[in-house]
């Protein structure tokens, strides 16, 4: 788990270890969590969009 100071920072992690676990062939996914929707390089998302799957 990372924990960071806002969502944008959380966003750009999640990109970095997700990046990192498919160079490594992992098996294991990265995910992220926030609340709300937010705009991040000009493009709003969600947590479902980030994660792609529903956040319920």
């Amino acid at each position: 788990m990372v924990i960071t100071n806002g969502v944008e920072r959380s966003v750009q992690y999640y990109h970095t270890i997700r990046d990192y676990l498919e160079e490594r062939k992992s098996p294991h996914r990265a995910v992220v969590a926030f609340s709300g929707e937010h705009e991040f390089g000009g493009d709003k998302m969600t947590e479902a969009s980030v994660n792609g799957f529903p956040s319920g």
